[in-house]
């Protein structure tokens, strides 16, 4: 075996290093942007419900947009010949692991109703005597009246 076998095949020392699609190495403008989208979606996975996926996405494309902006030309792949895309490139990969999430995610239209066992009444008895009949307390007659036959009639 020759030495030329050792530096040709030994991935350390060849000029281009195939990228692995895991573990891409980003430029210094899209590193934050990866933490901040990591960090996301570390605090996303303790309670992923519908509403927080559908507020971090929203927060994902904010961002993107204003980094879009505050970077230089280089990182845009409209305006460097799409040499360079890493910003473009971070925010899909961000969202990607979003939908990963949302697809594990429960749905909660779909789970059963949660039952709540009250300890005290939802509102205050009051308990002594018992006031007038309600009829004499709000005036209305309820049902109708019949004529009692110890009065005379009016109209005889």
């Amino acid at each position: 075996m020759s030495g030329d076998y050792f530096w040709v095949n030994n991935p350390d020392y060849r000029i281009f290093r195939p990228e692995d699609p895991n573990n891409p190495e980003w430029c210094l403008v899209a590193h934050p942007f990866i933490e901040w989208g990591d960090n996301l979606l570390e605090r996303l996975k303790q309670d992923p419900i519908p509403g927080k996926i559908g507020f971090a996405k929203w927060k994902l494309l904010d961002r993107y947009a204003r980094l879009y902006f505050k970077t230089s030309d280089e990182h845009r792949p409209e305006t460097n010949q799409g040499r360079h895309h890493c910003l473009h490139e971070a925010m899909l990969t961000i969202w990607q692991k979003l939908e990963d999430v949302e697809i594990q995610s429960r749905i909660p239209e779909l789970e059963p109703p949660q039952l709540q066992i009250l300890s005290h009444p939802a509102y205050p008895v009051i308990e002594g005597e018992s006031g007038p009949p309600v009829e004499e307390v709000s005036g209305v007659v309820v049902g109708h009246e019949e004529p009692d036959p110890d009065q005379p009639d009016e109209d005889e």
